[in-house]
């Protein structure tokens, strides 16, 4: 009887932490050492994936030694899933973590971060969405994947959004598979977002058990187990893969990263009153200044307690 109640609420549990938004880890490497329990917000979920990649430091402190500087994972994999509560892929995972859903994730800071920080070693920034294949490197992905340029064409609005997602995904996955020198030893990032699930279910009004809905959760299902396999086997296990699973009811703006949006306000020709340089220059200014100051105060107390005798230097 006992087993049977401990596996009733293990039971609500599940269905309960299914029911709401979710961070689920599908693959880390070795390095990574995933907490025992935590219950982070979506807005930090870009955080927590930097922290584990040892590009900062400012996700929650139970992540905080999660990741391994010297041994960083070179990709961090991200499957966007936007639906409702009840409707998220079912996948083999290692952990599971439920999250407070206060916004929309967001990835465009982890995007940024890794272009300035290792802007000299051109990592790999990817992402995929209903609107296409959107890259920090200007790869041509659209060329390696023959369905894929209709994707990109005007008359392309016809389509269904699961199908768009299906050729963007797809796309990647052929381009990764012919370009398994994608490593270079800096960390890559690469972005998958679904929101067709919320499309069907909101702008046809399909109920949400009908056969429609469990199919297009079915090939979500197997395009991220697919391209799951993909990653781990072009960078040989030492990659991240979760899936970030919200309902997007705090927010209904679009979700693309806009890179271009916010390369072009850099761009701008605006004075920066802080220099980067601005510590390695006080530092040296400081030590001469300090240095000289030394000089000056023993050359003054020698001349001060010189004896003014013949012999002395200043009376000859």
């Amino acid at each position: 009887m006992a087993m049977i109640c401990m596996w009733m609420l293990s039971s609500l549990f599940m269905t309960d932490l299914a029911r709401c938004a979710s961070l689920t880890f599908l693959h880390v490497p070795k390095s990574v050492h995933l907490p025992s329990s935590s219950t982070p917000f979506t807005s930090e979920v870009s955080s927590v994936a930097g922290t584990l990649m040892g590009l900062n430091t400012d996700a929650p402190k139970e992540w905080l030694n999660s990741g391994d500087l010297f041994q960083r994972a070179e990709a961090m994999v991200v499957f966007d899933i936007v639906a409702p509560d009840h409707l998220k892929p079912n996948l083999q995972s290692l952990k599971t973590y439920r999250l407070n859903e206060d916004s929309t994730p967001e990835f465009s800071t982890l995007w940024l971060e890794i272009q300035k920080t290792f802007s000299e070693n051109d990592p790999t920034l990817i992402e995929s969405s209903m609107n296409g294949v959107n890259s920090g490197n200007d790869i041509p992905i659209a060329s390696t994947y023959d369905d894929t340029p209709a994707l990109f064409a005007q008359g392309s609005s016809d389509e269904l959004p699961l199908d768009k997602e299906t050729k963007a995904t797809l796309a990647i996955k052929s381009w990764l598979e012919e370009n398994k020198t994608v490593r270079n030893g800096v960390p890559d990032l690469y972005l998958f977002n679904f929101e067709s699930l919320l499309w069907i279910v909101e702008q046809q009004h399909t109920a949400t058990n009908s056969q429609e809905v469990r199919d297009a959760i079915a090939k979500i299902e197997t395009l991220i187990t697919k391209l799951t396999d993909t990653f781990k086997n072009v960078y040989d296990d030492n990659c991240i893969v979760l899936m970030v699973s919200s309902s997007g009811a705090r927010s209904r703006k679009p979700r693309q990263l806009s890179m271009s949006d916010k390369e072009l306000q850099n761009s701008y020709t605006r004075y920066s009153f802080y220099s980067q340089d601005y510590a390695v220059t006080f530092n040296i200014i400081f030590w001469l200044m300090f240095s000289f100051i030394i000089t000056i105060m023993f050359i003054g107390v020698g001349m001060w307690t010189m004896s003014p005798g013949r012999d002395s230097l200043i009376y000859q």
